[in-house]
């Protein structure tokens, strides 16, 4: 749920805060988000602030300014860089955990930006699904010719069968935004299908990587080349 992965970047943000000094150190409590009673006071609304004023020896306002500064942080000022002598494993394992860790997070914040786009709510795939039907019938016909016509080869091979099937869906890039939103998604464990995004792209049956990682890689490879043919 959305709330949960909110609240769990807020918990974050007042760990961060209390290492920096602008919070004392205090057990955190569980708390939740909450949708506010008013619509011009937000999406998301939490009491934690006050709740935890008292622990803190502050003002609920000061806490919440704290919090608010820890969630507009650069994220890198908090990444445990590898020590200089670390390994080339050492350091793609460390770099792995940090976008493991980033991605409940960054599915809530593509959650919450798709329901603003499509002014719909719902589960992630299904705002993923809605928002690729989004384009007009026009503007994918144009985008789907460009492929066609493209000067360069597909790093993958693409057959007109599959552009005629997903013409009638999408573009190719509101396409490759999905698979892509699916294959890091995948990479996080939090979809376990990752035939489901291969589907997105116009590639023969027969060239879809079985493996999670050449899965990734394909999406990639396709992405750089829808876009540098546009």
């Amino acid at each position: 749920m959305i709330q949960t992965q909110l609240a769990s970047l807020v918990r974050s943000a007042m760990e961060r805060a209390q290492s920096s000094g602008d919070l004392p150190a205090f057990p955190i409590p569980p708390f939740q988000m909450e949708r506010p009673a008013r619509k011009e006071h937000g999406d998301w609304s939490t009491s934690i602030a006050l709740e935890v004023a008292k622990q803190a020896k502050m003002k609920p306002r000061d806490v919440a300014d704290a919090i608010v500064k820890a969630l507009g942080a650069d994220p890198a000022e908090h990444i445990a860089w590898p020590p200089e002598r670390a390994s080339v494993d050492e350091q793609r394992e460390l770099l792995r955990g940090a976008i493991l860790s980033a991605a409940p997070a960054v599915a809530a914040l593509l959650r919450w930006e798709l329901e603003q786009t499509v002014s719909a709510g719902g589960e992630l795939p299904f705002l993923l699904d809605t928002y690729t039907r989004t384009p007009s019938l026009r503007h994918r016909v144009r985008e789907w010719a460009r492929v066609v016509l493209h000067p360069m080869p597909a790093p993958l091979p693409i057959t007109h069968a599959m552009i005629a099937g997903l013409v009638w869906r999408s573009t190719p890039r509101a396409l490759l935004y999905a698979a892509g939103a699916q294959a890091y998604l995948e990479l996080a464990h939090l979809v376990t299908d990752g035939d489901d995004f291969m589907r997105l792209l116009p590639v023969a049956r027969a060239a879809r990587p079985r493996q999670a990682a050449a899965r990734r890689a394909a999406v990639v490879t396709l992405w750089k080349w829808c876009i540098r043919n546009n």
